[in-house]
């Protein structure tokens, strides 16, 4: 067995050292092409000043619109205060360290008045997404602001946080800014009252450090983890009581998403806290989190929420009156709790919470085509077939609030906004523009609940009726005129780089050599030049008969290029890729694409790397037979089912059949020498469908399998659940594949376990090649990292670009790496197989930059191609895996 020991890839980093040479080169350049950047921003600057006075300085950014209230010179900002007796109740955060609130005290008539705020920030729910968090600001009070704004509900501004009507005739409502005190009118026609709700309270904003909503209490002392939610909210409650909440006359427990949950759980506990004389109720915002199925028809956020239930001892610390009857998974979901809550209860909620339709309905791992993503970060681009999903979410939440609006002391107010959180935001909570419903503001609406003055049961019409919302696109006008200003400014500023850097090339158009290729073209697909082979499309004329179609009907397809002189009788089948359809909706979607329709397929295709029929880009199989065998199935050419109501045809396994006998017709039952090929879905293909290609020919041919960014593990993500998992389950159980699935593996596995390559690459007779990056670009981006499990969006940096991963994501990663190679030991161990496992942030390396050029990947001064062919010709034996970032993460400094 040969074990070739790495020394060309860096640890886990973008660009990779066989660019960097071509890159220092680059760098001379674009060195002089900033200095006319520079001087184009310097213009760009005064352009700024000129037209600067027509935009608001206040208004939020698109980010800012979604996050917390933007920070001015007139915003009041609070201190923090560690909670110095935690410590001895291991009261404490994540990391150990103490827990820590924000407090503005009350004065006048809401001096002896307490409004508690629960911090939100998502949960953890793994050992890996733990450790990391405790390196941040939701893990450790080490990394909390020092100071925070207090906005919105915790303004200390009778004009941002009050609760006061004006009645005119009983038909014209007006809100009006007031004082503290109630005002009376003499004449019966004009009535005016209301009260100046909670800006004159004692305000806390308690931190949240504990990752499962202030409910757990365990530890995992190997790790130095401290799950103490729990602890730290008794002890928050002690500390505030003893700086005189006992004395409270009356008081809020509000909390927003993760603390909107969290004022749900605690609420009866906050109840009983206090004298029955004082008045005491609950607030939660954005905290109603559904347990519902997500587009693929798995349950993301279940996944996520059995992960932090287990993990941090939460079971012990949910209410009994749930736990009795459901497991402790489900008592975790407000669904399941509000109806029992003795405590009066506001439950304040978008229909289209935009974090649930992001991270939990419609996460990139539960779509990993796509199809959902404009929609997902913008409603104004949903389809009516997404939209109506949507309305399913929204009936869902109004059927679980029935029973809870049935009680008088409850309220309600579910507006049909893309938002989430609308409590501490100055723009939604009270402003002149903020959302209403029946023109009441929210601020309006809790006052008017929280002080008796009327019943509130707000439930908004369905989307889109609402004009008042503050929605993803609600910034869009003024967004679009930035974007006008900001063109301008850069087609200025271009327009000057250009022109002096004109006057660069030509100086130092000598020094550099113009055939490096770029960053993007080093680690992504081939570039189709002039000169490379355009291929065209065949249709399997004989395919319709059998049943072998595409997902909406049509004919598949392949391109074939013929091989000509040694390679005349030699055949290489490359299966495209292009990921899976697990639901209705995703592969509805997936029909009106290339990846589902031959009628939408590119009527040529460029054949490069491993197609390529060039000798000097292709040295091993430039002139074989070459196919590539177009993927419109959704299920890596595997499935045979159909769906009559929605017209969809499932037919991978025919497809994948008829054209292996349409093929065989065209001079491939005559082969010499045969190698199938696949890259991502293709490769998967390739390696389920491997021994049945071998069975195509006779013994006397020379049959070989190589999957190339086909290994597809089945990892935990960062939030404990099991993204991957949950997308195969939906294509296996909608698309039919078990079937087709090799029985030596379903006889002792589930269906879903044997569509994964770890189950089934040890037991496959057939010579077969795994050509894999330990840090798969795809595989780290939809299946370990997906945005539905990094709600806070910790992961955004390190999921595009592994230089900018902390140390402990660096470490998650290793893990990751590590699992594969776990995967592969068995495989290894047959000389028949081969292996080609490098360090390289990417996915799919048999195009032509990673495949053979001057500077492609190489390992022990291989490359790829070489590589491949060493092993397919027998000429060495490779086992190759890059060993040099074994142990290795991106430096740390102070």
């Amino acid at each position: 067995m040969v074990s070739l020991k790495l020394k060309t890839f860096p640890p886990i980093n973008v660009v990779a050292t066989w660019v960097a040479e071509g890159l220092k080169q680059r760098r001379a350049k674009m060195k002089l092409w900033w200095v006319g950047i520079v001087i184009s921003l310097v213009f760009s600057k005064w352009a700024n000043g000129f037209v600067e006075h027509s935009f608001n300085e206040t208004e939020l950014s698109f980010l800012e619109a979604y996050g917390e209230s933007k920070v001015g010179a007139n915003y009041l900002m609070v201190g923090l205060t560690l909670i110095p007796g935690a410590g001895a109740k291991r009261a404490v955060c994540l990391d150990g360290t103490l827990p820590g609130y924000h407090l503005h005290r009350g004065y006048g008539s809401g001096a002896n008045s307490w409004l508690i705020q629960l911090e939100g920030g998502g949960w953890c729910n793994s050992i890996r997404n733990c450790v990391y968090r405790k390196t941040t600001r939701r893990g450790s009070s080490r990394f909390m602001e020092k100071n925070i704004a207090f906005t919105g509900i915790l303004s200390n501004k009778a004009e941002e946080n009050p609760g006061f009507s004006l009645k005119l005739n009983a038909n014209l409502s007006k809100t009006i800014l007031a004082s503290t005190f109630f005002w009376f009118c003499v004449d019966p026609h004009l009535i005016i009252y209301g009260i100046a709700d909670f800006f004159n309270w004692n305000r806390v904003k308690l931190r949240y450090c504990d990752g499962a909503s202030f409910t757990g209490d365990g530890e995992d002392k190997a790790r130095q983890l401290q799950f103490r939610g729990q602890r730290i909210w008794l002890s928050a409650m002690e500390d505030l009581k003893s700086k005189g909440m006992r004395y409270a006359k009356q008081t809020l427990l509000s909390g927003c998403s993760a603390g909107g949950l969290a004022a749900i759980l605690h609420c009866d506990e906050f109840r009983g806290l206090f004298p029955r004389t004082t008045k005491v109720k609950c607030l939660s915002d954005a905290g109603l989190f559904l347990d519902a199925p997500d587009v693929s028809g798995g349950r993301t956020l279940r996944n996520l929420y059995n992960g932090v239930v287990g993990l941090q001892g939460v079971q012990h610390n949910l209410p009994r009156v749930c736990t009795n009857h459901l497991d402790p998974t489900s008592c975790f979901f407000p669904q399941n709790l509000i109806a029992n809550i003795q405590t009066p209860l506001f439950i304040l909620n978008a229909a289209y919470d935009s974090w649930q339709i992001q991270s939990s309905l419609a996460p990139a791992s539960a779509d990993p085509a796509g199809f959902w993503h404009e929609c997902r970060l913008n409603h104004a681009k949903c389809t009516p077939s997404q939209i109506n999903f949507l309305q399913g979410f929204r009936n869902q939440m109004l059927n679980a609030v029935k029973r809870f609006a049935m009680s008088n002391k409850n309220g309600l107010f579910i507006n049909s906004c893309f938002a989430h959180c609308q409590t501490e935001r100055q723009d939604t909570w009270f402003a002149d523009d903020s959302p209403v419903i029946g023109k009441k503001a929210i601020a309006i609406a809790v006052g008017d609940w929280y002080f008796d003055r009327t019943r509130v049961k707000a439930v908004d019409c369905p989307y889109p009726c609402d004009n008042s919302c503050h929605n993803l696109t609600w910034v869009a006008e003024r967004l679009n005129q930035r974007r006008a200003v900001m063109k301008f400014l850069w087609v200025l500023g271009l327009v000057t780089a250009l022109v002096f850097s004109k006057w660069v090339d030509g100086f130092l158009k000598k020094s550099l050599n113009k055939t490096q290729p770029s960053l993007l073209e080093t680690y992504g697909g081939s570039n189709a030049a002039n000169n490379t082979l355009m291929v065209e499309l065949t249709l399997i004329e004989g395919a319709g008969a059998k049943g072998a179609v595409c997902l909406d009907g049509t004919l598949p397809a392949y391109h074939l290029h013929p091989g000509h002189g040694s390679g005349a009788n030699s055949w290489l089948i490359h299966l495209e890729g292009g990921a899976w359809c697990n639901d209705t909706r995703s592969c509805s979607n997936r029909k009106n694409s290339a990846y589902g329709s031959s009628s939408l397929m590119e009527k040529e295709r460029a054949f490069t790397g491993i197609l390529s029929n060039e000798a000097e880009d292709n040295p091993e199989f430039f002139n074989w037979n070459r196919v590539m065998l177009r993927y419109c199935d959704g299920a890596s050419f595997s499935g045979d089912s159909e769906n009559k109501e929605a017209n969809l045809q499932f037919r991978g396994q025919r497809i994948w059949l008829s054209a292996m006998e349409d093929l065989m017709l065209k001079g491939m039952r005559y082969a010499n020498q045969a190698l199938l090929t696949g890259g991502s879905a293709g490769g998967l293909a390739s390696i389920l469908h491997c021994d049945k290609f071998r069975g195509l020919f006779p013994t006397t041919t020379k049959v070989k399998c190589m999957s190339d960014a086909g290994f597809f593990l089945d990892a935990v993500d960062i939030s404990g659940g099991r993204t991957l998992r949950n997308l195969y389950t939906g294509v296996v159980g909608l698309q039919g594949v078990q079937e087709n699935l090799p029985h030596y593996c379903t006889s002792h596995l589930d269906p879903t376990s044997c569509f994964f390559p770890e189950n089934l690459i040890a037991n496959i007779t057939t010579p077969l090649f795994i050509l894999n990056t330990a840090y798969d670009s795809w595989q780290i981006q939809n299946s370990l990292a997906p945005l539905s499990a990094d709600p806070h969006g910790d992961w955004n940096g390190c999921r595009l670009n592994l230089a900018s991963c902390s140390p402990s994501q660096i470490q998650f990663l290793q893990g990751f790496r590590n699992q594969m190679l776990d995967a592969l030991k068995q495989f290894s161990m047959s000389d028949q197989n081969g292996m080609f496992i490098n360090s390289c942030y990417v996915h799919g390396q048999t195009g032509q930059g990673a495949w053979f050029a001057p500077d492609s990947p190489a390992v022990g001064n291989k490359t790829i191609a070489e590589a491949v062919g060493d092993w397919y010709f027998d000429r060495a034996e490779v086992k190759v895996v890059d060993e040099t970032c074994q142990h290795l993460v991106p430096p740390v400094t102070a």
